[in-house]
């Protein structure tokens, strides 16, 4: 069947598609799509589950489930989306980085298994559906508690040592990524100058927040994102870019017990030090308890799981923990962004009007961006970043 939601997705496009992936005939019997995200739920690209029945040469029926992702329908993230070639960089990710880490002496999986990758006549990545396997999204809005905090940070500690021992042989396949999710563009000073604002009525409006009024501005949050992305003169990595709940898929055992968790997107990787995966995963995945008891646990088992991984693929380092803790304190200025810029959308209720047009739009009390800053789970949330933050050294 073909189907007009998603008119790329056909049985032709299929057909070839398998056939590239299993370099032999493929014949498409059946096919279904269906739309896997709700609104709100991802902003930079339109995600369908494709199932599809199919036999290939001297072979029986099979079924195969597969995840689509094609370009986003909002129309100010198709630009930024364009514009920071988010798909281009998925692919290369995909085709090349995820790859030649594979390809080292220790190996573990760290993403979907692709299918197939095209840009033209649009950008289209097929990949394996995860849920056949086990994995699954986390489901509580509370954020990660403090075991699936700390299987992330195992995953993620594994990512950034195989890019450095990629880096080691091949730098080009690592630091060509310098872009990330907050590059600079029009997009994101859309963003940057919507966000502040309501942010400072957040701080102006709440008892407690006044102080830091006098003590924030457009210019210092600008630069302090801009200074903290330059890349360490020491030790870096490839970051995930985008370490946000719905970017995990987690695997259970029988009794409930956390075995692995895999990362399901790659638009926005870049290399500079690791601390800035650490800083945007802490204000976004984690829940209340975790912020307020479970920092130095968190970030010392990253440590530890990276100089694991790292002498496991043959790498020196000399970085330390105190050098790391510093970098995270010098670099705090990405976190305290990604706190004002990005925390209250990916917070915000699942709604009809849930897209960057409208957070972008209007500010307004009763708005959609004027609900995500007031919502009880970002004023919960930045209730803890705000002195969190203020201790790193963020406010002048």
């Amino acid at each position: 069947m073909e189907t007009t939601v998603a008119p790329l997705i056909t049985r032709e496009f299929l057909e070839f598609a398998l056939k590239e992936h299993f370099q032999c005939n493929i014949d498409i019997l059946d096919f279904s799509v269906a739309n896997v995200v709700t609104s709100g739920d991802n902003f930079t690209s339109v995600l369908w589950r494709v199932v599809i029945t199919y036999s290939a040469e001297n072979s029986q029926k099979k079924t195969l489930s597969l995840i689509a992702k094609m370009f986003p329908e909002d129309e100010k993230m198709v630009n930024l989306v364009t514009t920071n070639k988010c798909f281009d960089t998925e692919i290369g990710i995909y085709g090349e980085v995820l790859p030649t880490i594979y390809h080292l002496d220790y190996s573990r999986k760290l993403s979907a298994k692709t299918f197939y990758t095209s840009l033209e006549p649009r950008p289209v990545i097929l990949m394996e559906d995860l849920t056949t396997l086990g994995y699954t999204t986390y489901e509580s809005e509370e954020g990660l508690d403090l075991p699936h905090c700390l299987i992330v940070m195992e995953k993620l500690a594994y990512l950034h040592a195989g890019s450095v021992a990629v880096h080691k042989k091949s730098p080009h396949l690592i630091t060509k990524y310098k872009g990330g999710l907050y590059a600079r563009n029009e997009t994101l000073r859309a963003f940057i100058s919507a966000t502040f604002s309501s942010f400072m009525e957040v701080c102006e409006e709440t008892p407690g927040f006044h102080h830091y009024v006098s003590k924030l501005s457009i210019e210092n949050l600008t630069e302090s994102l801009f200074l903290s992305k330059e890349p360490s003169e020491s030790f870096n990595v490839l970051n995930h870019g985008d370490m946000w709940l719905k970017n995990l898929m987690f695997n259970y055992d029988s009794k409930g017990n956390i075995i692995d968790t895999l990362f399901v997107d790659f638009q926005y990787p870049f290399f500079g030090s690791p601390v800035l995966d650490l800083h945007f995963f802490w204000v976004v995945c984690t829940n209340s308890t975790v912020k307020v008891q479970h920092f130095d646990y968190i970030i010392h088992h990253y440590y530890n799981e990276l100089v694991t991984h790292l002498l496991k693929l043959h790498v020196d380092t000399s970085l330390t923990f105190e050098e790391l803790r510093e970098d995270f304190r010098a670099r705090a200025g990405f976190g305290f962004a990604a706190a004002v810029i990005s925390l209250p959308l990916l917070l915000a209720a699942r709604s009809s009007v849930a897209s960057v047009d409208n957070f972008l739009g209007d500010g307004r009390r009763g708005s959609y961006r004027y609900m995500s800053f007031h919502s009880e789970k970002y004023m919960d949330q930045i209730t803890l970043l705000l002195p969190f933050y203020d201790k790193l050294g963020v406010f002048p």
